[in-house]
């Protein structure tokens, strides 16, 4: 069991380096289908504790034109 950790924490810091990478050359942590699981403990390395807030409430209604 104590290898099962490692392994988990190993693949948490290998996300981390990696999203961070991709923040540094202008990517992003998530794209066109959304954040996931696995992405939400990481949104705060990309957006700002304000604009987290503002996605956290309901999403506002479309209109079709």
């Amino acid at each position: 069991m104590h290898f099962m950790r490692q392994l988990v924490q190993w693949a948490d810091d290998m996300r981390r380096d990696i999203y961070k990478a991709a923040i540094k050359y202008g990517g992003t942590i998530t794209a066109e289908h959304g954040t996931g699981k696995t992405r939400k403990p990481y949104m705060n390395l990309q957006y700002t504790p304000h604009v987290l807030g503002i996605m956290k409430r309901k999403p506002l209604t479309r209109t079709t034109f």
